[in-house]
């Protein structure tokens, strides 16, 4: 998780910019009200999501709402990738 805010953290480039991130609460780094896939999903449904919401990932959710899973654009890309 570290990583995904800052390439930097943790190393000798890091900077005060690189760990302000962290003191940033979840609400402004994450929606409140994601959109989400259920396990029988097609590609189809991913790639309208992607093309309508301004999103990198889609969080996979079972009948009760628990993640079982996340998929991303390139994800897409290599299932169509003949």
């Amino acid at each position: 998780m570290l990583k995904a805010l800052s390439q930097n953290i943790g190393t000798i480039v890091e900077m005060n910019r690189d760990t302000i991130t962290l003191n940033k609460r979840v609400h402004h780094i994450m929606t409140n009200e994601p959109v989400t896939l259920a396990p029988d999903a097609e590609i189809s449904d991913a790639i309208e999501i992607f093309k309508n919401h301004d999103t990198f990932c889609i969080p996979v959710v079972d009948d009760k709402n628990k993640p079982v899973g996340i998929i991303s654009w390139r994800d897409i890309i290599k299932a169509i990738k003949l």
